[in-house]
């Protein structure tokens, strides 16, 4: 165990977009708050989110509502996504991640994890 005030993170208890929400940015100062906003998310960042939504069969309007995105852009990530192997559609009009998208988004978590918990730790020291 580490210091009694550290932060520490287990990047297998975290959904990607719960890892994404560690890595802020300062954005304002309000009296005594420090108020953060969140990076934009990168094309990576919008994969691992539909790969994360898609874990538990999700049809397109779930993919939209829960990885935050629209319809014109969902269709471009779907295409991507299904064209490499990560994502299967179904007969049933759902999308579900495959061996290979859970393997990517394992390696991608384990990628950012250093990075967020230095963060997290200049956020909450």
């Amino acid at each position: 165990m580490g210091n009694p005030g550290s932060l520490v993170l287990n990047v297998a208890d975290y959904s990607h977009s719960c890892l994404r929400s560690f890595i802020s940015k300062p954005c304002s100062g309000i009296g005594r708050k420090q108020v953060y906003r969140v990076s934009r998310r990168n094309d990576l960042d919008i994969c691992a989110d539909i790969l994360q939504v898609a874990r538990d069969w999700a049809n397109k309007t779930g993919i939209v509502y829960r990885a935050n995105l629209n319809f014109k852009l969902v269709e471009k990530y779907l295409e991507r996504l299904v064209t490499s192997g990560l994502l299967r559609p179904t007969k049933q009009h759902r999308f579900v991640t495959t061996q290979k998208g859970v393997e990517f988004l394992r390696q991608f978590q384990t990628l950012l994890l250093p990075m967020i918990e230095q963060q997290a730790l200049e956020i909450h020291p």
